[in-house]
């Protein structure tokens, strides 16, 4: 859900590939714990067993799957006061507040990585709660904010050029 609102908003949803994946990984789960209980039984002990405990892993994955697919929840936002990321679980931060935007990681761990200019800027404006969750976040390394590439259904270098675009108006 790729959307600009009227007050020169972009929001980037949840990636669809991330739900095709849950729901593939609940099938397969199934499939197999349903072979075990089925077919394996009588040759081990322990086949029904874990064959119960694929059955209870894939329903607990494709609830999970099928609640953050309903919600369809905006995970990043762009405007012209800053940027605002969901899993930083922190206020939009300013685009005066960042110095650098950069592609980074591996292939499989690929992300956008905001380099913030001074930190404590950030950091000042949250409460002691906020502030010691900001900094135990795994995709917060002071000074530098990180966007997984998988999670959002744009892709890296639209999102980055669309940062880049709203930077250029702070």
């Amino acid at each position: 859900m790729n959307t600009i609102s009227p007050e020169n908003e972009w929001q980037c949803g949840i990636s669809k590939n991330k739900v095709h994946q849950g729901y593939f990984l609940t099938g397969f789960l199934a499939l197999v714990g349903i072979s075990f209980i089925t077919f394996l039984n009588s040759g081990s002990a322990d086949a029904s067993m874990l064959g119960l405990l694929m059955l209870a892993g894939s329903a607990a994955i494709g609830f999970m799957t099928y609640r953050n697919a309903q919600k369809s929840e905006i995970l990043l936002i762009l405007n012209n006061e800053g940027i605002w990321y969901k899993d930083w679980n922190v206020p939009t931060i300013n685009w005066q507040h960042i110095d650098d935007i950069q592609l980074g990681g591996s292939k499989l761990k690929a992300s956008i990585r905001l380099t913030l200019g001074d930190p404590n800027q950030v950091i000042s404006q949250l409460d002691k709660e906020k502030r010691r969750a900001f900094e135990k976040n795994l995709l917060v390394v002071l000074p530098i904010l990180k966007i997984p590439a998988g999670n959002l259904e744009s892709s890296l270098e639209e999102v980055r050029d669309k940062i880049k675009n709203y930077m250029v108006q702070k």
